[in-house]
């Protein structure tokens, strides 16, 4: 039985029969989809094309909820007074946006990876939404060491005192990542080679760098 992995169209998801694969794709913009003789491959492939995209999350606007196509996010806020959507590369980051907005029932046009890839729009309620766990992330572009820390005393250490600085709070990792990379922090990465020591992330080959412009912005950027 042939598997119709779609992951770019109006439904994403995998389907069995290929009518209704391709009126996800037909007369849709930059559609994608792909055949796979093995659904595990279909999986595969569809959680690798999905999981780079960011998340729409659309607090007012026609239908309220998460989309994975900027183009239908779009179409929930075009001519509609006061429509408001933000993009997000986490999904928990998005629905935590979504619970600060009040918005706790609706349905969402992304393809779900715990509702078994089902092309079916996943129904997020309330008691879902409440129970999500919130993780902090303040993520420290310009200050004496930029880094992504998990306790706001550390963060401030960094930030007191400096001269012009840059941070944020975020709930996911993903986030607090493009943050420090859209403000120029290059030569920065976390991830499984971090050490995590005191609570913050940064490269175990960047600690000396680090420990560098750590001294460098105390003697030049710090205010006294």
């Amino acid at each position: 039985m042939p598997y119709y992995a779609v992951s770019c169209g109006r439904n994403t998801g995998i389907y069995t029969d290929w009518s209704l694969a391709r009126q996800q794709t037909d007369g849709y913009s930059h559609a994608e989809f792909k055949k796979f003789l093995n659904k595990n491959d279909a999986v595969n492939y569809l959680h690798q094309k999905l999981s780079s995209k960011p998340y729409y999350a659309v607090s007012c606007g026609h239908e309220r909820g998460l989309y994975r196509e900027w183009s239908a996010a779009k179409k929930q806020v075009y001519r509609f007074s006061h429509g408001e959507v933000k993009k997000f590369f986490c999904k928990d980051d998005a629905m935590h946006f979504l619970r600060y907005r009040k918005v706790y029932d609706y349905e969402s046009s992304w393809f779900c990876h715990e509702d078994n890839y089902s092309h079916d729009h996943f129904h997020c309620n309330a008691d879902r939404l409440r129970a999500l766990k919130r993780h902090n992330y303040w993520a420290v572009a310009r200050g004496l060491v930029p880094s992504i820390y998990r306790s706001w005393d550390e963060a401030r250490q960094q930030v007191d005192r400096f001269r012009s600085p840059i941070h944020k709070r975020f709930f996911c990792q993903d986030d607090a990542l493009h943050f420090m990379r859209i403000n120029g922090v290059k030569g920065w990465t976390c991830g499984s080679e971090c050490d995590g020591s005191l609570g913050k992330f940064h490269c175990k080959k960047d600690s000396a760098q680090h420990e560098k412009n750590m001294i460098r912005n105390i003697r030049r950027k710090v205010i006294f």
